[in-house]
């Protein structure tokens, strides 16, 4: 997904009515889905009637889901671009002489893990 329909679906968000959106039931068949305001002495409204329960509680829940997972999206890009800018070196051994073996074993490993991270990253920019 480009950074482009992010802010698409971002700016969406901040339009939408804030507060907390529920799903009602008014029967078994259809629901409706209410936005209850921050304000409650102005009481809430309907945003959709009239639909399959499975919509309503679909729309209540993008309410909160979207932005959340936008937000998501964007900490993973930033964690990916710092492993596909960082060096990558297998054989570079770790410094200090006090460290623990356990401790020798850690930096060692986590230093191939970047390595195959990394190079996951390329195979999948190239695909």
């Amino acid at each position: 997904m480009i950074e482009e329909k992010l802010k698409e679906l971002e700016l969406l968000c901040e339009k939408a009515e804030g507060g907390l959106w529920i799903c009602g039931s008014s029967d078994i068949a259809h629901a409706r889905v209410n936005v209850v305001r921050r304000d409650f002495e102005k009481g809430s409204f309907t945003v959709a009637g009239n639909c399959r329960q499975s919509d309503a509680k679909f729309i209540a829940a993008s309410r909160q889901a979207l932005p959340e997972l936008i937000a998501e999206v964007r900490r993973l890009r930033e964690a990916m671009e710092k492993i596909k800018d960082a060096k990558c070196d297998p054989n570079v051994k770790p410094g200090p002489e006090d460290m623990t073996k356990n401790e020798l074993m850690f930096c060692e490993l986590s230093g191939r893990i970047h390595c195959i991270a990394k190079e996951a990253l390329e195979e999948m920019e190239v695909k």
